[in-house]
């Protein structure tokens, strides 16, 4: 086991393949180069250990160095590698995320040595260091067995340009491998091959450059038994190799076979009765702007679209973007942009459109998104075409439809109860069920052309990224009562964008730095804000036996009160004193009803007595005359306010100012850290941003001031405390 890790770790370093005019072969010229995603999933297994799993998401540029005789040298600099072997994870994305050693080699790139005559792998070398030679020294004897499981970056065979055409050669150590050409355009060639021997099988389906050779897509599925060094080891492997471009990440998950077969039930939904197309543009373009998170090594941009959550918005598409730093310098680190989903907004009303940005170059890559500040995109929008499909199931649980370019065709097969669903359509289709409760079935995708019987769903449904007919699939459907007519809806976009926008995607930070920018509405009052006139005090300041007079700062610094009659408690005599400052702007500072030596707070049985408040000075609350910008009235100058003393905390500011909004609700600053809680102690620094300015927590219509009355008030009022509770009460 311990030899094959080695191995394995070092092949991750070699991938991918190539064609010419008459005879497709892979044989290009000195300088070419490309640009492959490829993933793997391995199971590796042996009946004295336990089963190992290997998932390996690797992307690296492959060069034509030299061509010398029959030799062809490509150059290979690998660059983003995350592996998951077992539960333990590495990526060269992170600092410290694979071993030194590792990370040596891949600086140091690999050269690929292939037969341009035969296709055949000669060698995989680092500089004075032959792979060859290291496998000989481990494996012994084995070495022919592990080099052919290197991918190499061909077929070993030539091909003929015309579908239909067949061929037959060697694959991952399978002889005798049947090649089929499935389909020939101007520009490319698909390709299936599948075959068996004593010790394994092979299938897979390839898309290559017609005129250069390179390997465009493909997918390969192995399960091989090996024998080194006298330990039989089970190797079943699916590899999934893409030339890097937008819109088309390769996707593999980890798969094991013994749990790649299961069944999706398509139950209790509630099926769409009507279909409602979205058509207003202004709507999917609601947004000026969408959202950047950042995340190691990979970015996701949302944008929300103000349409109704039952419409059909068809298809949106993020691309060509562009990544600047909070500096607003470009970011030229290769990446790769994901196809764009749709999706319903769950935490709010609408929809969104989401895509992810992968940095698939060399090196710690969480350096590089923290950096990032905004993404220039373009955004197209295709209006949903979608249309209901009935299939009238037949006598002989057969079912036909063909129409609008989509053809469906439902057959029994062997196993009972169990029915094939074969799916053409055009470009971008999907067909999804409409199923009611009463039609409840079990599911299995698969991909299409029908695979071969020995491949899993999982292995099957993957070979879609290689498949001459991108937009079809198969799907096993089992019931024990398949319904007389099976509902479906088509879901297409139109052919043309209908509206296109550049829209820039911004960080959270950019968008709180950027003075631009509504800030995200958050009030100063959780509730109604306190009642802190003086005059206003009443009865109703008494709950539970304790009398609280909220005044709130500087108001309580001018003010007295007392109790008449006078009253004690066991001997201690009741005082009005201020209340323990709680941080908070719905509890301000108040004058608290307590023994003197402050020990109780709650008082029953006094029935009836008067308060009477005495304040030197009252202060109000006046409309201000303040200088809001029209355009960005959330940015407040430090310069502007008046304040009456010297400010340290938030709590200083809003003694003296009140910011409303449209709602006529109080509302709160804006802090520099997103993870900033405001409150009264919270220092003027955390909330202050650049060139002396404040962020008001929302869009302002009004301020006011607090306006300090010299004139002494004498208010009097009577309370009434309750009886003490009783145990029933």
């Amino acid at each position: 086991m311990r030899s094959y890790i080695y191995f394995f770790t070092f092949s991750i370093l070699t991938l991918l393949c190539g064609c010419t005019n008459d005879r497709v072969v892979f044989n290009p010229d000195v300088g070419e180069h490309r640009f492959y995603n490829r993933i793997q999933s391995l199971e590796l297994s042996s009946p004295e250990i336990n089963s190992q799993d290997f998932h390996v998401n690797s992307y690296a540029e492959y060069k034509v160095s030299d061509h010398q005789g029959d030799n062809l040298t490509l150059h290979i600099e690998p660059n983003r590698l995350d592996m998951r072997i077992g539960s333990q994870e590495f990526s060269s994305a992170k600092e410290g995320g694979l071993p030194p050693a590792l990370l040596n080699q891949m600086a140091a790139g690999v050269d690929m040595i292939i037969n341009s005559e035969t296709g055949a792998l000669v060698d995989v070398s680092s500089p004075q260091q032959s792979l060859k030679d290291n496998l000989r020294n481990v494996l012994g004897g084995s070495l022919a067995s592990m080099m052919d499981q290197i991918s190499q970056p061909n077929l070993t065979v030539s091909l003929s340009p015309e579908k239909g055409w067949q061929t037959r050669g060697n694959v991952k150590g399978i002889a005798d491998v049947a090649f089929t050409v499935t389909k020939v355009t101007d520009s490319d060639i698909w390709v299936s091959f599948e075959g068996t021997s004593a010790n394994g099988q092979v299938a897979g389906l390839a898309q290559i450059e017609r005129a250069s050779g390179w390997i465009v897509n493909q997918v390969v599925t192995t399960n091989i038994e090996k024998t080194i060094q006298g330990k039989v080891i089970h190797l079943r492997s699916t590899e999934v190799t893409n030339k890097v471009s937008d819109g088309h990440i390769a996707y593999l998950p980890t798969m094991r076979a013994q749990w790649s077969n299961r069944w999706t039930e398509i139950a209790d939904s509630a099926p769409t009765k009507e279909i409602i197309s979205i058509r207003d543009a202004s709507k999917v373009f609601s947004q000026q702007d969408g959202t950047v998170e950042l995340d190691d090594g990979a970015l996701t941009l949302e944008l929300a679209h103000a349409v109704n959550k039952n419409g059909f918005l068809g298809r949106v598409v993020i691309s060509d973007p562009q990544i600047f730093d909070k500096n607003s310098q470009r970011i030229t680190s290769p990446f790769q942009i994901s196809e764009t989903y749709s999706y319903n907004n769950y935490k709010d009303e609408g929809k969104i459109s989401h895509s992810t940005i992968h940095f698939i170059g060399p090196g710690d890559l969480s350096n590089i998104t923290d950096t990032v500040a905004s993404v220039k995109t373009q955004v197209a929008w295709y209006p949903d075409t979608s249309f209901m499909v009935d299939v009238p199931i037949n006598d002989d649980h057969t079912g036909q439809y063909s129409d609008k370019g989509v053809t469906i065709d439902i057959t029994p097969t062997d196993d009972s109860n169990v029915y094939a669903l074969t799916f053409k359509g055009q470009a971008k289709d999907r067909l999804f069920f409409n199923f009611s409760k009463q039609q409840s079935v079990e599911v299995q995708f698969r991909a299409y052309p029908k695979a071969p019987q020995w491949l899993t769903a999982e292995e099957s449904n993957v070979r879609y990224q290689a498949s001459p007919y991108e937009e079809a699939y198969r799907v096993l459907i089992r019931s024990e009562a398949l319904p007389s007519t099976l509902n479906f809806i088509l879901k297409r976009s139109a052919d043309k964008p209908e509206a296109t926008q550049q829209v820039t995607f911004y960080t959270v930070d950019a968008k709180r730095f950027n003075p631009n920018f509504k800030p995200q509405t958050s009030y100063l009052f959780k509730q109604d804000p306190p009642d802190t006139n003086v005059e206003a005090m009443t009865a109703a300041s008494v709950k539970h036996g304790q009398l609280k007079l909220t005044l709130g700062q500087p108001q309580i610094d001018f003010c007295s009160a007392t109790l008449s009659p006078q009253a004690e408690e066991q001997g201690s005599p009741l005082i009005f004193a201020v209340s323990e400052k709680q941080n908070s702007f719905d509890h301000p500072s108040a004058l608290l009803l307590q023994t003197e030596d402050g020990i109780r707070q709650y008082f029953y049985g006094l029935g009836e007595r008067k308060v009477s408040l005495s304040c030197s000075k009252t202060r109000s609350w006046k409309p201000a005359t303040f200088p809001l910008n029209e355009s960005t009235p959330w940015v407040v100058s430090m310069d502007a306010l008046s304040l009456n003393k010297n400010v340290n905390t938030v709590g200083d500011i809003f003694a003296d100012y009140r910011f409303f909004d449209a709602k006529g609700k109080a509302l709160s600053l804006m802090p520099l850290d997103k993870e900033q809680v405001v409150s009264p102690s919270t220092p003027i620094k955390a909330v202050l941003f650049p060139n002396n300015t404040l962020r008001i927590a929302g869009v302002p219509k009004t301020v006011q001031a607090a306006v300090i009355v010299e004139q002494p008030v004498e208010h009097e009022f009577s309370v009434t405390f309750p009886d003490l509770p009783t145990g029933d009460e």
